[in-house]
């Protein structure tokens, strides 16, 4: 199975504070992967160098063969990453229909001249674009909030909203971090569901979580990080059983 994603040997240093340490890890195309490990072991820094709001102090991230640790976040989104962050960041002034119609206009090819007299093809890509961001809104039951403010949402469906509206831009690997944070069982059914789709549908997942049933029952790979280096690689089965890993959540005794 080739590799949609390669981190090698990553390094993120905060003055004094070495976040990261030497990572190198591989994620498999069409696959889950998680990125589990304790409070501050350096998951959320990982993520913020590979979709390009920090860059590392040294090291190399390539995402289908390209190198994009040295790009900034919108081309990396442009070549197919899209993310969600631990702390939301949806434009909570805009509706929710708008926060989705940003991501599908991203994609959408509008020539100047067609804005500018306002030509029936516009109107037609408009139309278009409106009915795609729909599309994404139901996949989270969220139509009935279409021209809501986003602000207004509550917290689980804001969580709903930030992954559709990353879906929107038609990414080739999502990441995921802490989506299921403050969500109650009934939310994470629908979120575990959604993510099992958009895996038959082709799309690659990493994500970060803390909640370890979730990342058990989903995850096709696991990857244990441990104050900043990675500790354990494999299946979850394979990493349940992991002496180290034991040691780093369980205690040693």
């Amino acid at each position: 199975m080739s590799e949609i994603l390669k981190v090698k040997n990553l390094v993120k240093t905060f003055g004094g504070l070495t976040a990261v340490k030497d990572l190198s890890f591989t994620v498999k195309k069409g696959l889950i992967t998680a990125l589990i490990g304790p409070n501050g072991s350096g998951k959320t820094t990982t993520f913020n160098m590979i979709s390009g709001h920090l860059k590392p102090t040294s090291g190399e991230i390539y995402f289908e063969n390209t190198r994009i640790d040295t790009l900034p976040p919108y081309k990396i989104a442009r070549l197919g990453v899209a993310r969600t962050f631990q702390n939301l960041e949806i434009f909570g002034h805009l509706t929710v229909l708008e926060n989705v119609l940003l991501a599908v206009n991203s994609r959408l090819k509008v020539f100047l001249w067609e804005s500018v007299i306002r030509s029936p093809s516009f109107f037609k890509k408009e139309k278009e674009a409106r009915e795609k961001a729909l599309e994404y809104l139901r996949l989270f039951n969220l139509e009935d909030w279409a021209e809501k403010p986003a602000a207004s949402l509550p917290f689980g469906l804001q969580r709903y909203l930030e992954i559709a509206r990353a879906l929107a831009t038609c990414p080739h690997l999502l990441l995921l971090d802490e989506a299921a944070s403050g969500l109650d069982a009934r939310e994470k059914d629908l979120l575990k569901e959604r993510i099992e789709a958009f895996k038959k549908e082709g799309v690659t997942i990493l994500l970060v979580e803390h909640d370890m049933n979730l990342v058990m029952e989903l995850a096709d790979e696991v990857i244990v990080l441990d104050m900043g280096r990675k500790i354990a690689q494999g299946t979850p089965r394979e990493i349940q059983r992991h002496p180290e890993v034991i040691a780093v959540y369980l205690g040693e005794g």
